[in-house]
């Protein structure tokens, strides 16, 4: 069978990403059939046609992602055929007519090939704690974001407590509680000694798939990763709960156990465990995405880069600016009232009450608004965020962006004196209040991710003083 690795960015599908010619994709001619294949079809449909398919956060849980968001698309310009993505970043695998297709989509706002600002955005929002970066990034890239997500989804899991199920267990002794086995007792207890050979389908906390997060947890060790299973108190302890409740591991079982694990019918109650399930069986291949022969499954993991970004803008302000909220509408949280009556409820992404000083709100956008900011594509933008200034007499209101110096011509040293050059800060008519710009600049062109990181962290002290400034 033959492979081929494609990689391409997120929102290349979008008219403005369309204008940075450098982000268009051509399609090899060899693979375009394979991909028509999947292309054009919705995020939802494969996931519900691919059981080991992993999309984080669920559809259902996120805002930006909906029933009709596709994986990717192919228009053809003169001769060639190209590859159109959305919101989505990640790794995905699948194979047709003969061949294996591994995509990788990156983000739009990193330069180098190994996408440092997605690993960030995964480390500051998954492991706040972790010090020291444990990937080596040039490994296999689907193998790196499953072994990011293992931790989350193990939390989330234990949180709903340790799975259970039914499994059978072989006793010989004279305190028969089960169905006896004849063949089995007469090969154990002739001439008989006072046993009895016995079965008993029991409850129990160590069966197939906790032996599954097990041997997981004991591959991320032996792959030198387990700085993963440390970052935190919470993940240490729920690593520690798997470890503790399956006395029978044996590392020798381990494909015996991923047999075992391949068609499982998910439980309404223990949906977080048939998750965790999935992302197991994914890390075990350790491949980027191995097939077998007869399988026509698509691997892979996809982010909602909305969402990441106003996850990780989150662990941000919520340092940096007193009694600030962040409203989450998946979970129709933390929502204003837009008529009095509470009829309709409206989620700012993060605001703060008169109640808790100045009213402010901001809002994060995943999106160039450096070129959009004074056009018609930042319009329902616009007056969204007015409407929230109007409902909470906010003072002070803004946008919270990445920024890329590669996205202007000649640019100014600072970030700031780039938007000062759009007129921003803008005074509000009405109740009043200032609108302004809140870009956080991403490094360009570093050569590790030691000293991405390193400039991360500067660029986010100046965002700070900017925030702080309102």
């Amino acid at each position: 069978m033959s492979k081929y690795s494609i990689k391409t960015t997120d929102n290349s599908s979008n008219p403005l990403e369309k204008l940075f010619s450098r982000k268009l994709k051509r399609v090899p001619n060899g693979i375009v059939e394979t991909l028509q294949n999947v292309a054009n079809t919705k995020i939802i449909d494969l996931k519900k046609q691919n059981p080991h398919f992993l999309i984080y956060p669920a559809i259902e849980d996120s805002q930006d992602l909906d029933n009709d968001n596709i994986l990717f698309s192919l228009h053809q310009e003169a001769e060639s055929i190209y590859l159109d993505t959305n919101n989505i970043m990640g790794f995905v695998g699948f194979k047709g007519n003969g061949i294996q297709v591994n995509l990788t989509i990156t983000s739009r706002f990193a330069s180098n090939e190994s996408d440092y600002f997605l690993y960030y955005l995964l480390q500051k929002v998954f492991y706040p704690n972790l010090v020291d970066f444990p990937l080596n990034i040039c490994d296999g890239a689907g193998l790196n974001l499953l072994i990011f997500l293992f931790a989350p989804l193990l939390k989330k899991a234990c949180a709903k407590g340790i799975y259970k199920s039914y499994r059978q267990f072989e006793y010989n002794d004279s305190n028969v509680r089960g169905v006896i086995d004849v063949n089995r007792h007469i090969r154990k207890n002739i001439p008989f000694q006072g046993k009895i050979a016995y079965h008993t389908r029991e409850y129990s906390t160590d069966n197939a798939a906790t032996q599954l997060v097990r041997h997981t947890i004991e591959f991320i060790k032996e792959k030198g990763y387990g700085a993963f299973l440390e970052a935190d108190d919470e993940i240490r302890e729920c690593t520690h709960s798997v470890i503790g409740v399956t006395s029978s591991y044996s590392k020798f079982l381990r494909q015996s156990i991923i047999q075992k694990n391949q068609n499982v019918t998910p439980h309404s109650y223990y949906t977080e465990w048939f998750n965790l399930q999935k992302l197991c069986l994914q890390v075990l291949r350790e491949d980027d995405a191995t097939f077998d022969e007869n399988e026509n499954e698509m691997h892979g993991i996809l982010f909602d880069g909305a969402w990441l970004w106003e996850e990780y803008i989150w662990t941000i302000l919520r340092n940096t600016i007193s009694g600030i909220t962040h409203a989450e509408n998946r979970n129709r949280y933390n929502g204003i009232n837009l008529f009095e009556d509470g009829s309709s409820i409206r989620y700012p992404d993060y605001y703060r009450c008169v109640e808790n000083g100045n009213p402010l709100v901001f809002d994060a956008k995943y999106k160039r608004l450096y070129e959009t900011i004074d056009t018609d594509y930042a319009r329902d933008d616009l007056h969204q965020i007015v409407t929230y200034m109007y409902l909470l007499k906010a003072k002070a209101a803004g946008f919270i962006f990445p920024f890329s110096s590669e996205d202007v011509n000649d640019p100014p040293k600072a970030p700031k004196e780039i938007f000062q050059q759009k007129n921003f800060p803008k005074r509000v008519c009405g109740y009043g209040g200032t609108l302004h710009l809140f870009p956080l600049e991403i490094p360009q062109n570093v050569k590790t991710f030691k000293d991405f990181a390193a400039q991360m962290q500067k660029n986010e002290e100046l965002f700070k003083q900017l925030i702080k400034e309102v």
